[in-house]
């Protein structure tokens, strides 16, 4: 239930920084995938918000270097991508042996 809970916390972070607007915001709220208990403290949360945070700059980042812009923006494809991600999983596993 750990690792569900988080990268799913993960996923909802990837989704806000990507589209940058408070309608998501209020679906992430609305949701009611994930958070299923408290199992994941608060350090953790602000931990993933970081990291989504984070890597959506790196995106964004290369986007501006690449010499193709790619047709429109893979928003899910690139947040499911890392829900579904190895690093995501050890990272996860890491974190539930750290709490």
């Amino acid at each position: 239930m750990y690792k569900q809970d988080f990268k799913m916390a993960y996923f909802k972070n990837c989704l806000k920084y990507r589209f940058h607007n408070n309608e998501i915001i209020i679906l992430n709220e609305l949701d009611g995938s994930g958070w299923y208990e408290p199992l994941i403290g608060t350090a953790t949360y602000s931990f993933l918000d970081s990291l989504a945070f984070e890597r959506n700059a790196n995106r964004a980042l290369q986007v501006e270097r690449c010499l193709i812009i790619p047709k429109g923006n893979p928003i899910y494809e690139d947040c499911l991508c890392d829900y579904n991600s190895k690093w995501l999983d050890k990272l996860a596993v890491k974190k539930y042996k750290e709490e």
